[in-house]
């Protein structure tokens, strides 16, 4: 099941046509236009499947929005357009994989402002 742990998770995340845990942790790099994100294993949701998609030759790129909240409710969005995934690892909790850390690397053509 998803939770949020604020010492370490981010902003939720909602991804075009994926279902994902929505508050994994996350560090956005805006010189090199990529975004971080880092799941628990039962968050992951099709992450990995779109990245395999991509290593079999899709080209699709999605949106994606990082969504601020306080108590559960909205109060800023950022947008961000052309999201491709650029790497994933699957790391820490070999042989245990409640344990697993999955981290993906998104690159992004275009970011909106926050609102």
């Amino acid at each position: 099941d998803s939770s949020i742990n604020p010492d370490t998770d981010g902003p939720r995340v909602e991804i075009e046509g994926l279902l994902t845990g929505p508050y994994p942790a996350g560090q956005i790099d805006t010189n090199n236009r990529t975004v971080t994100l880092t799941f628990d294993y039962s968050e992951n949701g099709d992450i990995y499947n779109w990245v395999k998609a991509t290593a079999n030759g899709s080209n699709v790129k999605r949106a994606m929005s990082l969504v601020y909240e306080v108590g559960g409710v909205e109060v800023a969005r950022t947008n961000y357009n052309g999201v491709f995934p650029l790497q994933f690892q699957q790391f820490t909790g070999f042989g245990q994989y409640e344990k697993l850390k999955e981290r993906v690397v998104l690159s992004y053509d275009v970011r909106g402002a926050a609102q």
